[in-house]
């Protein structure tokens, strides 16, 4: 086959001649045209498999590092876990010591409320000076977003504290996934 416009033989069928790099006119009814495109076909195939191969083994290599991380990954949401019902119990200590707290006439009362199970999640506003005292070490207006915060697998939202000395607190992550032995998180 030769170029419309120098003469010359065309070296390939790409439609551009190498000696004057004019658009030549290529005929589709040329043999040697047609077996050069359906090579260029075969290879376009080719290529859309070999990728098509290569995302499926991307995806497949994703999804089992995704399943061998998971328990680091259930691990680390329960440390999180972990670290807010440790800040809750230090707060929680920090108000029952706090003279200022133990001044208000209301004291030993809230003191008592909280002897038995208590769920901090339900506290609201001012009803228990202890609790209002934790909310604001812990920066928050009321202890309601706990429940929010709790990451781990099976975490109802309840943070449950007890009281059993001044010295002495309980907080109970309720449902928490810890371990195949363990169910809850206990701070004491």
């Amino acid at each position: 086959m030769y170029c419309n416009h120098c003469g010359k033989p065309l070296s390939d069928y790409s439609g551009i001649c190498k000696s004057c790099k004019k658009i030549t006119d290529v005929s589709a009814g040329d043999p040697v045209y047609d077996a050069y495109r359906m090579a260029q076909k075969k290879k376009s195939h080719e290529t859309f498999i070999c990728g098509f191969f290569v995302i499926l083994a991307f995806c497949i290599l994703i999804s089992a590092i995704i399943i061998h991380d998971e328990p680091y990954i259930q691990e680390s949401k329960v440390s999180a876990d972990m670290q807010l019902a440790d800040s809750i119990h230090t707060a929680i200590l920090t108000s029952i010591m706090d003279p200022e707290i133990r001044s208000m006439k209301k004291y030993p009362g809230d003191y008592d409320a909280l002897t038995e199970e208590f769920d901090i999640t339900q506290y609201t506003g001012d009803e228990n000076c202890i609790l209002a005292g934790a909310a604001e070490i812990l920066d928050m207006e009321d202890l309601q977003d706990l429940s929010s915060r709790l990451r781990s697998l099976g975490a109802t939202g309840r943070i449950l504290v007890t009281i059993c000395d001044p010295t002495h607190v309980q907080v109970r992550v309720e449902g928490t996934y810890v371990s195949e032995y363990g169910e809850e998180i206990i701070i004491r």
